[in-house]
């Protein structure tokens, strides 16, 4: 059974595209179809389906794909998760997370979670977060939580310790970028993908994950994916009377244990 969706528009330099993906039960894929025409996209996913294959798809894609085979259905439980995994591999583009579909879920679960718990009421992003890795991964990063402003959400995680004085203290916005850092923003844009995040996830926002090193943006992997997701969980447990969090995350061959302690509040 192959089940095919619509995700877009997406903005190109040639202009406004969609992409059109088939999923089946057993969570494998038929690889995306770039395009403009429903149904151009709807006859080269059904060309590459299984002979016999049985073709569903979204209600919308019923007069498109209605002639290649396909019958419209309601969303099967088991596309919301892979359908949002695309979404959010097109909105990054370049900034694309590695492939791993545990490290991305993982950030959406921590995402969603936080900002279910919004910790920001309780520290702003000049109070201290620390953030201890151990197991396959042993590392310190000084944590600051954003949100008490209302207008950036997420989690930084710089490298050297007293990153968050010398940002307090220069007037010059760019100090910050020259920190070696993790991070992760939770933006409200793109709408196809917060309507993809919002129906596997419950999550209005859409994560970025990002690694900043020697003063620009440096590819990020599986391993600090799921770690920004892990501490995104964290935050969402700790509160002023309970200020230290911690978990495991990976499989047994590769186990990273996290833990943070929320250095103050008000």
């Amino acid at each position: 059974m192959l089940y095919a969706i619509k995700i877009g528009p997406l903005e190109t330099g040639e202009g406004s595209v969609n992409a059109y993906l088939g999923i089946r039960e057993d969570g494998s894929l038929v690889r995306p179809v770039m395009g403009r025409r429903d149904k151009a996209a709807l006859r080269a996913l059904a060309a590459s389906a299984d002979p016999g294959e049985r073709l569903l798809c979204e209600r919308r894609l019923l007069r498109a794909g209605g002639s290649a085979g396909f019958e419209a259905a309601p969303m099967p439980a088991w596309v919301p998760i892979p359908r949002a995994a695309l979404a959010v591999a097109l909105a990054l583009g370049p900034l694309m997370v590695p492939g791993d579909p545990s490290a991305l879920h993982l950030l959406c679960h921590g995402a969603t979670e936080f900002l279910k718990a919004k910790p920001w009421r309780y520290w702003t992003d000049s109070e201290p977060i620390e953030v201890v890795l151990a197991g396959a991964i042993s590392a310190r990063f000084e944590g600051a939580l954003m949100g008490a402003g209302g207008m950036e959400f997420g989690v930084a995680l710089y490298r050297r310790a007293g990153a968050l004085d010398r940002i307090g203290r220069s007037s010059d916005h760019r100090v910050a970028a020259r920190e070696d850092a993790l991070a992760v923003t939770l933006d409200d844009e793109p709408a196809f993908a917060i309507t993809a995040l919002r129906e596997a996830y419950g999550l209005g926002r859409l994560p970025v994950p990002m690694k900043m090193e020697g003063g620009g943006a440096r590819a990020i992997s599986v391993d600090e994916v799921a770690i920004l997701g892990g501490v995104l969980r964290l935050l969402a447990s700790v509160s002023p009377s309970h200020r230290h969090a911690s978990m495991v995350i990976g499989d047994r061959d590769r186990e990273i244990s996290i833990s943070i302690t929320m250095v103050s509040a008000d």
